[in-house]
């Protein structure tokens, strides 16, 4: 991905959308991950071995569980059903943590945050999606302080691409009642 014209785009994009007076509006902002060598060790460790050892943790300890409860309610027809349930129950939490683990190899090969920023002047909010995953949508003018990600400027910005960055946090800010917090991309 070319940082620098994806950054020229989004605010060429924006900027002509905000002009035509569109009711809806999107635009992505990408933040680096400031120390990429820490947070893939941390990724791994959310989802390394460990994680593995306590899912078969808890399948064995509930077909502890479940086999000592069956055996004595039940007698043995109870224990094998229970016995049976548990295996299930393993099966299904092995499968969980494999699709965690293939998860976690998308998450490792990125190297920034996307943001992707999505506005309603119409129905007057806006609605922050990270990682796939949708903010609540929020009002226009909340009570709270709500800062979204700055505009990404090339790294090699003109002064007049900062003005054209500037003004379209200018106007957002006035229409939103938002602020804008500066992210160092490069």
């Amino acid at each position: 991905m070319d940082f620098n014209q994806t950054a020229r785009d989004t605010l060429t994009q924006v900027q002509s959308e905000l002009a035509q007076g569109k009711a809806e509006i999107s635009w992505a902002v990408y933040e680096p991950i400031a120390n990429l060598d820490d947070y893939r060790k941390w990724i791994k460790k959310q989802f390394g071995w460990q994680v593995y050892f306590m899912a078969v943790m808890q399948a064995l300890l509930l077909a502890f569980i479940l086999v000592s409860l069956g055996l004595n309610l039940f007698g043995n027809v109870g224990g094998v059903i229970a016995l049976l349930a548990a295996a299930a129950v393993g099966i299904w939490l092995m499968w969980q943590n494999g699709k965690e683990r293939a998860k976690a190899e998308k998450i490792l090969s990125r190297e920034y945050f996307e943001y992707r920023i999505c506005v309603n002047f119409k129905k007057r909010y806006f609605v922050v999606i990270f990682d796939g995953e949708a903010s609540k949508r929020v009002k226009f003018h909340d009570k709270k302080d709500w800062a979204l990600p700055a505009f990404n400027l090339p790294k090699d910005a003109t002064p007049n691409e900062t003005a054209q960055r500037d003004a379209l946090h200018n106007t957002l800010v006035q229409q939103m009642g938002v602020h804008f917090g500066e992210y160092k991309v490069w």
